[in-house]
């Protein structure tokens, strides 16, 4: 395999491994409302952008790929930005649909003991 391919298979699998735990944190401090389609370009757009870095270090230093560094960075910061494009069109809606629900039903006892205040 070459060093160009390999440094590709190391940044997605880069991708695949911090993008489970950045999107996962993600979703802890906002929830997706969007369903399964917006969770899976969310993973995806978080893994890719998380994973630039690492990819360019490794591309950098173990690898010696110089040439492909910054068409490595544009491919996955692009990729990464389609994603999360994508993830906002399904999110949107129910993103929306999900606050005019919460500002029916107003302010709670359960909200409030719930709020930290």
């Amino acid at each position: 395999m070459n060093n160009e391919l390999l440094t590709l298979v190391i940044g997605l699998a880069l991708a695949a491994v911090l993008g489970f735990f950045t999107a996962r944190s993600s979703q802890r401090r906002e929830p997706i409302y969007g369903g399964i389609l917006a969770k899976a370009f969310h993973y995806i757009g978080a893994g890719l952008f998380v994973a630039i870095a690492p990819t360019v270090l490794i591309s950098a230093l173990v690898l010696k790929t110089g040439h492909m560094i910054i068409p490595l960075i544009l491919g996955f910061a692009a990729s990464s930005y389609v994603a999360l494009f994508i993830h906002a069109i399904f999110e949107r809606p129910a993103y929306e649909e999900a606050l005019r629900r919460r500002e029916e039903r107003g302010w709670t006892a359960e909200d409030a003991q719930t709020s930290g205040l």
